[in-house]
């Protein structure tokens, strides 16, 4: 039998290019696939048919080809491509975004001009059924494509989830509701295909719709050898296929083939027909029929490189439950290319990316959009059984190396920003309150042994790992050496008045030489604690050491830390104990010969210093009237994760003389009253109030800009353009309405 189109490949685009194509029933297509396939949903293997709920590891399945590549000189990587009907689509990690609008757009400028943006995206709506925005799709969204698109709601969102988001917004990255959405930027759910934990793949999206169709055949385990053309013309035809199945070669006719092998075998079959650059195809014997030196070359993909967090054993981390729920989309500092980074939360991650296997803790993989840098495909024999050598010449660029890099101390610092409340930090990154520290800290420097070591073992006992404990402790000598010139609305530990206040005592009778000795041993002791067996002992013999240093210690018997020292006793203590070195503590914070434990610290010394400098001084002329006028500031100032809480979940009772009362849904963040303080103190230079009320308060923005909507709606159904709407149209529905605002401008003038 000659078919009239023969598609070549089962995945992403052969599904969809045969489905299409058999609409036609008077057009007959073969669809011929390496891999297996498996026309029941209920039959299929298990790490094809779940997304996220299978055990089974893809990555060493017989329906991945298991590609290996070059990626840079030092380093090969597993490349996974599908090999089943559905093709990658069955394999991969259900991520179901879309692509900026500007790399089509510039598509067209290149001379593709029927791949612009907007020109796709009705076929971007065809594909997709999205059960988001299934009430109110818009221009951008569909609701009857074979693809079924859903996003996990925030209510669902896993703990490491919403502490990667928080830590994006405390970072100043836009909220993002739509990823799919044109322009869109920031943080927030990740469009996905795998409604119920199944992966919604082009086999059983389109496939499903299409096999029934008598035009239509599907061949699994059918291997093409090469493609077969006419000689007795001055321009080869196409006229068939050379392939393999069970051992037995044939040859297959059709006045079409459609290469749909993806961006590997596409390139290799050309290149074994006889189409490529010449001189690599006579390396391999191969008949040149076309020279074509670009089959093959400019291979680029989106490199992931994740950064891991390891996480204690009491957190959950379900390997068969939702991975990856958020992202974000970024422009990478400097670039000159838009929107080109991406990281992709994972809320579940092993020791390595590859695969889950025992779960360790959680990770976040930066992704390079738009690589500069690329690579080329080469045959490796004559033999279609052989994979070619692949080289995707990663980060050869400059650019790409320092955006990664940049784009990995993004990832690190927010860390640090991160606005998840305390037990959820505890628990996802083993912090702690930083006050059982400043309460350790008193105790340590009047030498009262057993206080502090019943204070460590109590930190302890909250899963915090010594190596961030001796950090936070690093950053406590920071503070008691600069507090002089610090504000408390720019210290990284948000400490409040009290902690603030008790530093800055403790600070005044301290010496430099006490707190270099300090930071000296605190280092060596970061340096070594990996090498230890028992961590936990060797933190608690490093506190003992450091009172005994110098002669500080001052042992105590007594049980109870309730029983806190005076600041007197404290000034009295460390008076009557001076120390006594040749170096300055001001040295130690030299630029030169940091080691890795002292970075962290360097690196927020930096950001106190930028923040304190951006800081009006002695400006009091600033005045907040109203609570619009604050608003507006947060609008100036840029700060829109404050605008976000003012203008959707707080509920205005009173604001009058630096005083604002207010009450607030379940929604609001947990640190909006400390954040919103800390910024109304830099800004006007004046302690504001902010306290919580029974009453219910007014009406938040967003929520008077709903009633206001439904009145608007309501009032224009009474009216009388719609009764003649509805008269020529019976069936029609208002469902919104829109305000012309420069009209209403003119009618008040």
């Amino acid at each position: 039998m000659k078919y009239d189109y023969i598609v070549v490949g089962a995945g992403s685009a052969g599904a969809i290019i045969a489905t299409r194509l058999s609409e036609d029933p008077t057009k007959s297509v073969l669809l011929i696939e390496a891999g297996s396939d498996y026309p029941d949903i209920d039959n299929m293997p298990e790490e094809i048919k779940y997304g996220y709920k299978s055990t089974v590891n893809v990555w060493d399945s017989p329906h991945n080809w298991q590609y290996k590549a070059r990626a840079t000189d030092e380093s090969v990587i597993d490349v996974p491509r599908g090999k089943v009907t559905g093709g990658s689509s069955s394999i991969n990690g259900q991520i179901f975004l879309r692509g900026i609008p500007e790399d089509y757009d510039n598509w067209k400028l290149w001379g593709n001009t029927e791949w612009d943006f907007q020109s796709l995206a009705p076929y971007f709506n065809k594909i997709e059924t999205d059960t988001t925005y299934q009430n109110d799709p818009g221009d951008f969204h569909g609701t009857s494509g074979p693809i079924i698109c859903h996003r996990f709601p925030e209510d669902q969102w896993k703990p490491a989830s919403k502490a990667f988001y928080s830590a994006c917004i405390e970072a100043g990255y836009e909220r993002c509701e739509d990823a799919n959405a044109p322009g869109t930027i920031g943080a927030g759910p990740i469009p996905l295909n795998n409604p119920d934990g199944i992966r919604w793949s082009t086999a059983i999206g389109y496939l499903g719709l299409s096999r029934h169709r008598l035009n239509l055949t599907i061949r699994p385990n059918v291997f093409v050898k090469k493609i077969i053309f006419t000689k007795d013309q001055i321009v080869p035809k196409a006229i068939g296929l050379e392939v393999s199945s069970d051992n037995e070669d044939f040859v297959i006719e059709g006045n079409e083939m459609i290469l749909c092998e993806g961006a590997i075998g596409t390139p290799q079959t050309l290149m074994l027909s006889g189409i490529g650059p010449k001189d690599h195809l006579d390396e391999h014997n191969i008949e040149v029929l076309l020279d074509c030196p670009g089959v093959g070359q400019n291979l680029r993909d989106h490199p992931l490189l994740p950064v891991i967090w390891k996480t204690k054993p009491e957190v959950d981390l379900d390997t068969v439950g939702p991975r990856i729920q958020v992202l974000l989309r970024y422009t990478a500092k400097g670039s000159s290319i838009h929107n080109d980074m991406i990281v992709y939360f994972n809320a579940v991650a092993g020791e390595s990316y590859r695969a889950i296997g025992e779960p360790v803790g959680i990770s976040a993989a930066l992704g390079l959009n738009l690589a500069l840098s690329s690579g080329e495909i080469k045959l490796q024999s004559s033999d279609y059984r052989e994979h070619p050598y692949l080289d995707y010449n990663l980060l050869d660029h400059d650019e790409d190396i320092r955006r990664y890099r940049n784009g990995i101390r993004m990832l690190v610092s927010l860390e640090d920003n991160s606005e998840v409340d305390l037990v959820a930090a505890q628990k996802i990154f083993g912090f702690f309150d930083k006050s059982n520290l400043i309460e350790l800290f008193k105790y340590l420097l009047i030498g009262e042994e057993k206080k502090v070591i019943n204070i460590y073992r109590s930190i302890y006992d909250q899963g915090v790992e010594p190596k961030i404990f001796l950090n936070d402790f690093l950053e406590i000598l920071y503070y008691l050496k600069n507090i002089s010139h610090l504000k408390i609305e720019g210290t990284n530990f948000n400490l409040n008045d009290e902690e603030f206040k008790i530093i800055k005592e403790m600070a005044s009778s301290l010496k430099n030489e006490t707190l270099l000795l300090f930071w000296q041993f605190t280092i060596k002791t970061l340096e070594e604690i990996e090498i230890v067996s028992n961590q936990h002992i060797a933190m608690e013999m490093f506190l003992i050491r450091l009172m005994h240093l110098k002669g500080i210690s001052n042992i105590q018997t007594t049980d109870s830390i309730d029983n806190k020292p005076s600041d007197n006793t404290i000034n009295k203590t460390l008076e009557n104990k001076k120390m006594e070195h040749n170096e300055t503590y001001d040295d130690l914070f030299d630029n030169k010969n940091k080691t890795i434990g002292q970075m962290k610290n360097v690196v927020q010394e930096k950001k106190q210093t930028e923040k304190i400098l951006s800081k009006p001084l002695g400006d009091s002329k600033l005045k907040i009237k109203t609570f619009e006028n604050l608003i507006d500031l947060c609008v100036s100032k840029r700060e829109i994760k404050l605008k976000h809480e003012l203008e959707t979940n707080v509920n205005l009772v009173s604001f009058e003389n630096k005083r604002i009362e207010i009450s607030f849904n379940e929604r609001l963040d947990k640190e909006f009253i400390k954040n919103l303080s800390s910024k109304l103190y830099e800004w006007t230079n004046d302690r504001w109030i902010i306290s919580l009320s029974k009453e219910s308060g007014k009406l938040s923005k967003k929520e008077r800009e709903i009633v206001e909507k439904k009145q608007l709606l309501e009032s224009a159904k009474k009216g009388e353009i719609y009764s003649k709407i509805l008269k020529v149209f019976p069936d029609s529905e208002l469902i919104d309405v829109e305000i012309n605002i420069k009209q209403e401008k003119n009618n008040h003038d």
